[in-house]
């Protein structure tokens, strides 16, 4: 959240939680440790869900996010060689634009 020293208006309060929110979820999705009780099949599902959620977060506080892994520009993915990613559409980042065996870079790194 971004300190100040006004005032907050309701909607305003609304959009910082909203993107406050969206970044706790996206680094529980982007985490390499996931502590909850479920199948590992099913971990990439749950991660890109998470993600999803994130995304949504994200958009509701009118961020521009990667519509794949919930990146945005305070919240960048690292790309394997150790680079922040970059916008290449709207709503896709390089990391999620570049694959890596048929999968998202974020995927690699992170899963």
């Amino acid at each position: 959240m971004t300190e100040t020293s006004e005032k907050l208006t309701p909607e305003q309060a609304e959009l910082y939680a909203l993107e406050d929110a969206g970044r706790v979820v996206r680094s529980l999705a982007t985490s390499g440790d996931m502590a909850w009780d479920f199948d590992v099949d099913e971990e990439p599902l749950v991660r890109k869900a998470m993600c999803r959620i994130a995304a949504d977060l994200k958009k509701r506080a009118m961020l521009q996010v990667c519509r794949e892994c919930a990146c945005d520009d305070a919240d960048a993915c690292i790309l394997p060689d150790g680079t922040a990613c970059s916008w290449v559409e709207a709503d896709l980042c390089s990391g999620c634009a570049g694959l890596a065996n048929g999968r998202p870079l974020i995927e690699v790194v992170s899963g």
